[in-house]
């Protein structure tokens, strides 16, 4: 499908349009991250309906270096998310004092932390109050501990992120473990990746409604794009489907909605199977799927608006979140 077809509706094009023009920006102003890092962070400016500012950019790299080390975490495979994030903040100096204040706080380790422990640090500062950073960062550890009591071989420093996610929730933290491992007992006999079933228990905790509903929604989608041939990741890209749960909207409109930005953005380029490929684009294509939902259709229904609301920020975290991962992951096994 090719941009200005009008199977796909305007403001779903407008949101891919974004998603896309952010992306150029992004690499052309880093060209040494990765691809779909960048991409992962040109979704934040296109779920806040911004487009990046370079010279706002360059001004929130500056503010790092002097604030941070030349070794430090805050300079690693977290810093685009970072910048980006600072770069939407209304004042980007006193945001990278929180994370970095809020990162000290979730440290597992005295002596070493760890990209993914700023992840969690970002993950609280987007929720959290000022006031807050404390009690949700001691939350944060309390459910990773109890995470790893669980699932002790599948737990690792990549799940510290989510348990932040957890954290901000208005849920206590029996509940979240409770709940995760009844979603995690459901998703194991459908998807085999143990890894991904434990990040969509995760993401799945969230939200309030019954294990049996809440997965059996997430499958219906997974199944409804593989019957319509858009079949969507089965490893770090499940989690993604986990945060459109929350929606109240039906399973197969979710399918129609995901498939529509999906075949949009594949005639874009730099979004074709061959160049960015099916399974990431589909991941974006869901964020896109999010948004539309959180706004107009939605805007007379305070309560169903705020679940949208919420759904997309978490996707959008979950996405800088998994991809980042995944680069750390690819980065270590080519070395």
């Amino acid at each position: 499908m090719q941009k200005g077809d009008n199977k796909v509706n305007r403001g779903l094009q407008s949101r891919c349009d974004l998603l896309v023009n952010n992306n150029r920006i992004i690499r052309d102003s880093f060209k040494w991250e990765s691809g779909l890092m960048s991409l992962a962070c040109a979704g934040l400016f296109a779920g806040e309906g911004k487009t990046a500012d370079p010279e706002r950019l360059k001004m929130c790299v500056k503010i790092v270096k002097e604030n941070t080390g030349s070794l430090s975490d805050f300079r690693g495979n977290a810093k685009l998310p970072l910048i980006c994030k600072m770069a939407l903040a209304k004042d980007p100096a006193q945001y990278l004092m929180n994370v970095k204040a809020a990162y000290g706080l979730v440290q597992l380790n005295k002596w070493f932390g760890s990209a993914y422990q700023v992840m969690a640090a970002i993950a609280i500062c987007g929720h959290a109050g000022d006031d807050q950073i404390e009690e949700y960062a001691a939350k944060t550890k309390e459910i990773f501990s109890r995470m790893k009591e669980k699932h002790p071989w599948l737990t690792s420093d990549e799940d510290i992120p989510f348990a932040a996610m957890l954290a901000v929730s208005d849920l206590d933290t029996d509940s979240l473990i409770s709940e995760m491992e009844k979603n995690y007992e459901i998703l194991k006999q459908k998807f085999s990746d143990k890894n991904a079933v434990q990040t969509l228990s995760h993401v799945l905790a969230i939200d309030k409604k019954q294990p049996d509903e809440k997965c059996r929604k997430v499958i219906a989608v997974f199944d409804g794009l593989k019957e319509r041939k858009h079949r969507f990741g089965t490893g770090f890209e499940l989690a993604s489907l986990g945060a459109l749960n929350m929606l109240d909207q039906p399973a197969d409109e979710i399918v129609d909605l995901i498939i529509d930005a999906d075949e949009y953005l594949k005639g874009q380029m730099g979004f074709g199977d061959f160049t960015l490929g099916a399974k990431e684009r589909r991941l974006f294509a869901a964020q896109m799927a999010a948004d539309e939902y959180r706004t107009e259709e939605n805007i007379g229904d305070h309560y169903v608006l705020l679940n949208g609301m919420m759904a997309y920020m978490i996707c959008l975290e979950i996405c800088m979140i998994i991809i980042m991962t995944s680069c750390i992951s690819s980065a270590t096994t080519n070395s």
